[in-house]
């Protein structure tokens, strides 16, 4: 079964519907309400803007326009803790300096 996880972006906050997932595959499925562009990096918790790789697709959705969702599947097989988190920087503003992280744990299925 797949699992899916909903995240609303806004400016420098990232909401998830739930915080802590099965093992497995997992859909995100993510909705920018905010003004400006954003992105969603999967990682491990203790990297930053690394996002996982495999069969040459990343763990992430990049330029998330305004008011558009974008959504990308990952299999999170072994439990523990991962980060999702805006890596989006310009103009000199850095989301992920300004707070645009959050933690997602991963349990034994």
């Amino acid at each position: 079964p797949i699992t899916e996880v909903h995240i609303k972006l806004t400016e420098f906050k990232i909401e998830l519907d739930k915080s802590a997932i099965p093992a497995g595959l997992v859909k995100f499925v993510i909705n920018n309400t905010g003004a400006i562009t954003h992105e969603v990096v999967l990682e491990a918790a203790d990297v930053v803007d690394v996002p996982f790789e495999m069969d040459g697709r990343a763990s992430e959705a990049e330029a998330i326009a305004p008011n558009t969702s974008k959504s990308f599947e990952w299999t999170l097989d072994k439990p523990g803790k991962y980060r999702l988190a805006c890596h989006t920087n310009e103009n000199e503003v850095d989301h992920f300096k300004l707070g645009m992280t959050t933690d997602i744990t991963v349990t034994a299925s």
